[in-house]
């Protein structure tokens, strides 16, 4: 992983070094087109093949690709005298791509799931991560 993310996230352990390192090489292609699809973030159709092995796989979690993010924001907090917490509540509505491990939003019929976020930001608002 180049420059900050591998700042950021080098340290993920997900409890084998092949997908630590599958890890950093699909995180970095995501990064640089954080708006585009996991397909078009691949060149190669096996690398996007790869990425949906890595995402399937059952030691790859939200929370351990996340946590050095999580241990970094932590870090970046406890430096600063005052810190402020944002949150947010988004519904992720996917009734028309159906996927396993979803749940019913307000309805029966609409499939997803809400996400919580919360930023930390200091007064002068510099993003310090999301927590």
């Amino acid at each position: 992983m180049g420059g900050r993310i591998a700042d950021e996230l080098g340290g993920i352990d997900l409890g084998d070094k092949r997908l630590n390192a599958r890890s950093a090489k699909i995180l970095e292609a995501l990064a640089t087109n954080p708006e585009v699809s996991v397909n078009a973030a691949h060149d190669e159709w096996a690398e996007t093949q790869a990425a949906y092995r890595f995402f399937n796989n059952e030691n790859v979690t939200p929370e351990k690709i996340l946590e050095p993010h999580l241990q970094a924001t932590i870090r970046r907090i406890c430096e600063r005298p005052v810190v402020l917490i944002a949150q947010d509540t988004t519904e992720l509505d996917f009734s028309d791509h159906p996927a396993k491990g979803l749940r019913s939003l307000n309805v029966e019929a609409r499939q997803g799931l809400y996400l919580h976020l919360a930023l930390a930001l200091t007064p002068d608002r510099l993003p310090l991560g999301v927590t």
